[in-house]
């Protein structure tokens, strides 16, 4: 998956925010749903997170995505809005269609649908109870250590 189909899985869940804030129209969220939008509408929608995962680079890569949401983001919003952030969790068992996921550091057990091929066991990242990507255990651990860190 590249760096701006990965953005897309982090931000798409930040549409909805975006509509009722006024910062889109419904033409415009319909363009960013179906993964066609140009810089200008990239910018507009996402207006911190665009540029975060660019990283002054042309085009983001999967590493600046995950670093951005990861990190910057989290650190960003922690303060704010809890369900905002980007939480590790581990895969615990399918249930109703979807996934029981429980989410690290905090031990929090919730429900989750996804079309990415899952199994139990694995590590994911969820933003906004939607299932970003898979991980790694040593990438989740990284993760679940620096939202400790941040002591909220």
């Amino acid at each position: 998956m590249d760096g701006k189909k990965l953005f897309y899985r982090y931000a798409l869940s930040c549409i909805r925010d975006a509509v009722l804030q006024g910062r889109i129209t419904a033409a415009e969220r319909d363009t960013l749903l179906a993964e066609k939008a140009d810089e200008n509408l990239l910018k507009k929608a996402f207006p911190d997170a665009w540029p975060g995962v660019k990283a002054g680079k042309r085009k983001p890569t999967r590493e600046s995505v995950r670093n951005y949401f990861w990190f910057e983001h989290n650190r960003n919003v922690c303060r704010k809005n809890l369900a905002c952030m980007s939480w590790p969790a581990q895969v615990k068992k399918r249930k109703s269609g979807g996934w029981i996921i429980e989410l690290k550091p905090i031990c929090k057990l919730m429900w989750a649908k996804t079309e990415l091929d899952l199994k139990e066991g694995d590590w994911i990242i969820i933003h906004r109870q939607v299932i970003a990507e898979k991980i790694s255990q040593k990438d989740a651990e990284k993760v679940a250590k620096f939202i400790q860190e941040l002591e909220i």
